[in-house]
């Protein structure tokens, strides 16, 4: 079982602006999509990939143009007030911006990371971070991340700093006229990896718009929720494998803590001091999976509360319920009853 990816909510905003232009029920789409309207004010709150997916994919919809990215770049340009945006614009140099735009990619959703080389032009790479297409980036958002940083590179550096290459790995859009107005360079489709070309320049020239203080303030701020982020994620994967590892082995299987530790490529001691690191500890850690699993299985009728005891490794049913009702305050069957009602 593979942790989900999540991506930031500042980026959608730009897009609801884009369909409300073209008359989208806004409350709908983000019902659809399972998204919660009342959290997109906050920049730092965090969504499945899942959900951005299907929320691009209801806006290209109902829309009615594949280059819905696009047109959300435009918007984010001109009203997008977001700390990975604002920590670009106010870098000292144009290698500043790239070390920034690589160093915090993350925060903005952990299913892609940036890269760049700098030989004969600048070379800006966008990779998604997992082998599973459904747990990255939607094509359309791929539009609007190259669409932003064609836009903010002539802001940037003037107005002569266009692309000279645009290479995606998706097919050839509809609107492909549209692309290529926006970009003005020669596009790619169907390439091995999505790519942005831009001319070299001075990479150590001051730019305009540099801000020291503040983006000492945007680099703590930013650091700090990627630290956070690798922290989340590595629980998760923790969480994500042990439940795994209970529900598919035979019953009383319940993972040891080397074993575990093993997967993760770390000894038993160093698997501990993370767990630490972070707060929680490894009979936390089985806790967590085993009430998440007890959870799902009072989903399904046919299971009793002694099947359930016995495949989550308690050796007595007693013991199950015990520690059912410290998990939740309630017993199994009192969980059950509630979930009947709702």
């Amino acid at each position: 079982m593979i942790a989900e990816n999540t991506t930031t909510t500042g980026f959608i905003v730009p897009l609801l602006h884009t369909l409300e232009d073209y008359g989208i029920d806004i409350a709908w789409i983000c019902l659809e999509a399972g998204i919660d309207q009342t959290l997109l004010d906050d920049n730092n709150h965090r969504i499945p990939v899942s959900s951005m997916r299907k929320l691009w994919a209801l806006a290209a919809h109902t829309s009615g143009t594949d280059a819905i990215g696009l047109e959300a770049a435009t918007n984010a340009v001109e009203t997008l007030v977001h700390p990975y945006l604002m920590a670009v614009q106010t870098s000292e140099s144009i290698l500043e911006v790239l070390e920034r735009m690589k160093k915090y990619s993350t925060y903005v959703s952990n299913g892609v990371t940036v890269d760049y080389r700098v030989e004969e032009a600048i070379d800006i790479v966008l990779q998604e971070s997992d082998s599973d297409a459904n747990n990255g980036p939607s094509k359309y958002g791929i539009d609007m991340f190259f669409g932003v940083l064609a836009s903010e590179a002539k802001r940037i550096s003037g107005p002569r700093n266009l692309p000279v290459k645009v290479e995606f790995k998706r097919k050839p859009p509809r609107a492909s006229k549209q692309f290529q107005q926006y970009f003005g360079c020669p596009i790619y489709y169907q390439t091995p990896q999505n790519r942005i070309i831009f001319p070299l320049v001075d990479l150590n020239k001051p730019l305009p718009n540099s801000n020291p203080e503040l983006i000492q303030h945007l680099d703590a701020f930013l650091q700090g929720h990627i630290e956070e982020l690798n922290s989340n994620d590595f629980l998760k994967a923790v969480h994500q494998y042990v439940m795994g590892e209970i529900s598919q082995h035979d019953p009383m299987g319940i993972p040891k803590i080397d074993e575990v530790a093993h997967h993760f490529s770390m000894s038993s001691r160093s698997f501990q001091r993370r767990l630490s690191e972070h707060d929680s500890h490894y009979k936390a850690v089985i806790d967590a999976a085993r009430f998440e699993l007890a959870k799902h299985y009072l989903q399904q009728a046919h299971y009793s509360i002694g099947e359930m005891s016995y495949s989550l490794g308690f050796s007595t049913e007693s013991n199950f319920i015990r520690a059912f009702k410290r998990w939740s305050g309630e017993t199994p069957n009192q969980f059950r009853k509630n979930l009947s009602k709702d």
